[in-house]
């Protein structure tokens, strides 16, 4: 069978017969009874379900078929989960690996579930195979469904029939690979639409005026139209588009509008045009925009619903009448065919139902993921994965509850987790009321808002819970749509950087207000996000003053009248307006300050009562705006020049929280163990309540990005003890809740010195009888050394060879020309000899003795002279070398000279030395003689008395397994070996005799590779440190 022939199948109405002969064809070892084994069940809403056969699978797993013929016209979607459970509690009883389900509605489209307990998809989309509560992996076939990605799935399907598994079929059904197959798809629509505007504003004087003055830019522009776009294939969905008279001359209802509208409307169906998007869309988005008299549009002769809301107003408001942006139709057609491609659903993702369609949670994934793809050279940002954000708001939401309910602790949690109780039934009967006020008035920011994932999961859980209180309610207007409405005015606040994440958090809550309601009539307008949803850099405060005390009440009103405006021209005077007396307060100092543009939240609950979401991971010193880096130093404690924006978001947003208020943030782990988190750490101890620390060590939860993280949930407070979990298996991430209950411990403010260790009880009792050993040797960090870095080590490092020859032209040179050693010499316990050489050459060299500051064209003249050889070999690099660190070549040393030359300790050089690379795969700790000089990929310390010594030490078990424990490890099993965390181990001070004894092992270790001579070193290293055998049982279970 064709893709072509499949597709055709797939976009029929239902019929037992057919699909019966479809699905012999699709997977070949199928057996039909001959007649259906009926299931009795007493649900009014199923008029029939049976049993129709049964596949066997290559793998001997038995796939059941089943058939489920409901009432007419059932609204599945709706009545899913009562579906869901009656059908699961039959197939358990009839099957042992996976069902294949028909949902029969008798209308134009249907839905094909398969399920499999037994398998899953993980985050990252692979199959797992272990026993689950099963999930539902659901398509959406028939007459008005795309039903590309099924034919194309069905096809390989086809193709492996007579080999098919289990694992095939999951595949079939996976919707991650939907998710990177649309955004791969969007994010080259994106960019050849970029690439389009580009041309017509190089073309178009005009339009480049256009831009200019209004100051939009390509990537704002392109990102909005494609987002109007999909918002119209949602509309479309709903049946809200393209709705005509009846014979009666009245318009048919909302809903019942042309499933194919956009495709029809290209194709001049409804009107002719000779630009698609400058004659006819731009018309259209202004009629959304537009309160039109029982909403008729004449152009199209159709209704269209009235929007609002600014998504489908001219972007920055420029004049569209004024100008043609006439982007190519062919270009429309190609955006237009590959949207085709792929059902749209107007359902949000359920966790135990994922249709394989675009819903608007996987919209947010691709939005988030193109946040940061301006144009070609870009790279997509990634989104947190729905696991993690869910638990976020979840435990965030519970722990702000705790502070009302303190007498049902339990029952809270079942509430936000929708668990069923006769508890929790008891305590929501005495304390619904309370319960729904709380959530009700609620006040949420999300900092760095992003795609709106955060605020949007939460909205969600709060609506949903609020929605369970409707049976102690008699209230009709208490509907998901008017609570959710109602939450985005008064709940929701967040902030972005990136005005393209603004517009997409913005696109994601209207999404969800126009979805959850079908009845066009009963909805209001899409609201005005402006001063809900604000681009501005989250970070510097501005000083209030008096007279932002004595407007604040004023802008407030002219806010709440904003939210809801219609008539385009008022809001734009209104915003206006409004933006003045912003600019008022603060000119220019700031983008925006939250205690003035969120004012209300502050004059009302003295902060917000949440902090959620995932701030940036930005390197404080890769921030080249110096007067912003100031101006930051200035304003927070954990400030360092070698810190991350993220810290600086805890202590801004700690700050921000009022008395009751939770803070949530996913980051970068490395606040727990660096040197530059101990700021933080610090501020912690000293401003917080933690209430929770989950640290993911290495585990890559981020699809595709590389990055260590860790959850961190606290509130204002006095420092109690230090709950936290570490993660160390996706086996544990699986069952992330699980796992933090099993494994979660409180270790003492008291035992918080240096890095924070999350690990188990005897861990932690071991790793502080090593950090409190009596007999310590005392390094000064100052001995601790880095490598010498040349900023291009072709002209630099040469080999035997090229040393000789720069020798034999001149014997002085012999002077200049060092043995070095690279991170690949490096063995365990000593080094290989490769004969690589440097050429030292230090700053303002060879005056480099007289006191010279800054780059020395006189050094230069001399050295040209004395060491012509060197000279003119160096010379040959000469146009490399000026690029090197711009900033400082040519400045502060000459063309010539190493970048970084180790001036202040050169003579380290010349004693004996342990070397380590920095990035330390192998656990490599190498005893180097004296006279050899080390590169910049390699730290040492050079010690005469105890270097080989420290060898012994540092190369041991005993010493690995602590590293494990405050130090940082690669996801590939490697060691971040930085200089700070080497130099913090405790070394114990021998006796001669125990000196002796360790530099033998490690000559003997150096030269053989013995296994019995190995354990013996490791037991006589625990022996030093004094250590129980039931601690030197967990070095050796965990090296």
């Amino acid at each position: 069978m064709q893709k072509k022939e499949i597709k055709e199948l797939l976009n029929k109405r239902y019929n037992r017969d057919n699909w019966k002969l479809f699905t012999k064809k699709i997977f070949g070892n199928v057996e039909y009874f001959q007649k259906p084994k009926k299931i009795e069940t007493n649900n009014d809403k199923i008029l029939e379900f049976v049993q129709i056969g049964n596949l066997k699978l290559k793998d001997k797993k038995n796939i059941s078929l089943f058939e489920l013929k409901l009432i007419k016209n059932l609204n599945i979607y709706k009545n899913k989960v009562e579906l869901r459970n009656i059908v699961s509690k039959f197939i358990d009883q009839f099957s042992n690996h996976g069902v294949l389900v028909v949902f029969d509605n008798q209308g134009s489209d249907y839905r094909l579930t398969f399920s499999s307990k037994y398998s899953e998809f993980d985050d990252e989309g692979n199959i797992i195979e272990r026993e689950t509560s099963s999930k539902r992996y659901t398509y959406l076939l028939g007459e008005n469904e795309s039903c590309t990605t099924a034919a194309e799935r069905f096809h390989f399907l086809y193709n492996s029939r007579n080999n098919l598994n289990v694992k095939d079929m999951l595949n079939a059904f996976n919707v991650d690979k939907i998710t990177d197959d649309f955004f791969n798809t969007y994010k080259t629509l994106y960019l050849k639409l970029y690439d389009e505007i580009e041309k017509l504003i190089k073309k178009d004087k005009n339009i480049t005026l256009t831009f200019k003055k209004n100051k939009i830019s390509i990537e704002e522009f392109a990102k909005k139209f494609l987002g109007q776009l999909v918002f119209l294939y949602f509309l479309q969905k709903k049946g809200w588009l393209g709705i005509k008279k009846n014979k009666e001359k009245i318009f048919e209802k909302w809903g019942s509008g042309d499933k194919n509208f956009i495709r029809n409307l290209f194709e001049k169906k409804y009107c002719d045009y000779k630009n698609f998007f400058n004659d006819v869309l731009e018309p259209l988005f202004i009629a959304f925009s537009t309160d039109l008299p029982e909403n008729y549009y004449s152009k199209l002769d159709t209704k269209v619903p009235f929007l609002n809301g600014g998504l489908f107003d001219p972007i920055k408001n420029y004049n569209w009448l004024d100008t043609q942006i006439v982007i190519s139709n062919n270009l429309i057609k190609e955006i237009l065919d590959n949207f085709e491609m792929y059902n749209f659903t107007i359902q949000e993702e359920d966790p135990q139902e994922k249709e394989i369609a675009i819903d608007p949670e996987m919209l947010g994934k691709v939005f988030e993921n193109l946040l940061s793809i301006k144009d070609r050279k870009s790279k997509g940002t990634f989104y947190t994965p729905r696991k993690i954000a869910k638990y976020i708001c979840e435990e965030s939401l519970i722990n702000f509850l705790k502070n009302f309910f303190l007498e049902d602790l339990e029952s809270i949690e079942n509430i936000v987790k929708f668990k069923k109780s006769k508890k929790t039934d008891i305590f929501l009967k005495k304390n619904y009321l309370s319960l729904d006020e709380k959530i009700k008035n609620i006040k949420i920011c999300d900092p760095a808002v992003g795609s709106g994932e955060f605020p949007v999961e939460l909205m969600n859980i709060c609506i949903s819970i609020r929605m369970n209180l409707n049976e102690y309610y008699n209230d009709k207007k208490r509907t998901p749509y008017l609570l959710k409405r109602n939450f985005i005015k008064n709940s929701i606040y967040g902030v972005d950087i990136e005005n393209s994440a603004v517009e997409t958090t913005k696109l994601r809550l209207w999404l969800s207000l126009v979805l959850d309601e079908e009845n066009y009539d009963k909805i209001l307008p899409l609201p005005n996000l402006d001063y809900k949803i604000f681009q501005g850099d989250s970070l510097p405060s501005f000083d209030s003053n008096l007279l932002a005390l004595e407007i604040k009440d004023e802008i407030t009103d002219l806010k709440n009248k904003y939210f809801q405006i219609t008539n385009i021209q008022e809001k734009i005077k209104l915003k206006e307006k409004i933006d003045e007396k912003f600019k008022t307060i603060i000119g220019d100092k700031v983008s925006f300050d939250f205690r003035i543009f969120f004012e209300e939240v502050f004059s009302k609950k003295e902060g917000f009562d949440l902090i959620i979401g995932n701030p940036p991971y930005v390197q404080i010193q890769k921030i080249t705006d110096k007067i912003y880096k100031k101006r930051l130093s200035e304003q927070f404690d954990v400030f360092s020049g070698n810190s991350d924006l993220y810290c600086l978001f805890f202590e801004k947003c700690n700050e921000l929280l009022n008395n009751n208020g939770i803070l949530s943030f996913i980051t970068s782990n490395k606040w727990l163990k660096s040197k530059y988190g101990e700021l933080l750490r610090n501020y912690f101890l000293n401003n917080c309540e933690l209430i929770n620390v989950i640290d993911f060590r290495a585990l890559q939860i981020f699809k595709k990005a590389s990055v260590d993280t860790s959850i961190t949930i606290l509130k204002k407070g006095e420092f109690q003890n230090l709950n936290a979990c570490q993660i160390d298996s996706l086996a544990e991430y699986r069952d992330l809740e699980q796992t933090i209950k099993n494994k979660s411990i409180e270790t003492k403010k008291s035992s918080l010195s240096g890095p924070w260790v999350i690990s188990n009880k005897l861990n932690l009792e071991l790793l502080a009888m090593i950090k409190d050993i009596k007999n310590k040797i005392y390094f000064k960090r100052e001995k601790f050394r880095y490598g010498i870095k040349t900023g291009l080590n072709k002209a630099f490092l040469i080999d035997a060879n090229m040393r000789k020859n720069l020798i034999n032209l001149d014997k002085k040179n012999s002077d200049i020309l060092k043995p070095v050693l690279k991170g690949d010499n490096l063995n365990r316990f000593s080094f290989n000899d490769t004969k690589n050489f440097l050429i030292y050459i230090p700053w303002h060299f060879p005056l480099h003795n007289d006191g010279i500051k800054g780059a020395s064209n006189e050094a230069e003249k001399k050295f040209k002279k004395t060491y012509k050889v060197l000279y003119e070999y160096l010379y040959k690099f000469h146009s490399e070398l000026k690029k090197r660190n711009k900033s400082e070549t040519g400045i502060r040393y000459e063309w010539y000279a190493l970048q970084r030359a180790a001036s202040t300790y050169v003579n380290d050089f010349f004693k004996p030395k342990v070397a380590w690379m920095n990035m330390n795969r192998g656990w490599k700790f190498s005893y180097i003689p004296k006279n050899y000089f080390i590169e910049a990929s390699l730290n040492f310390i050079a010690d005469e008395d105890y270097a080989k010594y420290l060898v012994g030490i540092y190369s041991s078990n005993l010493h690995k397994w602590y590293f494990k424990q405050v130090g940082r490890m690669f996801d590939d099993g490697g060691y971040m070996c930085k200089v700070d965390t080497i130099a913090e181990f405790p070394v114990v001070r021998p006796t001669d005799k125990q000196k002796s004894k360790v530099e033998g092992f490690v000559d003997k270790l150096s030269t053989i590779h013995n296994e019995k001579v190995k354990e013996n070193y490791e037991d006589f290293i625990m022996d030093l440190y004094n250590l129980h055998s039931r601690h030197k049982n967990i070095i050796k279970n965990e090296t």
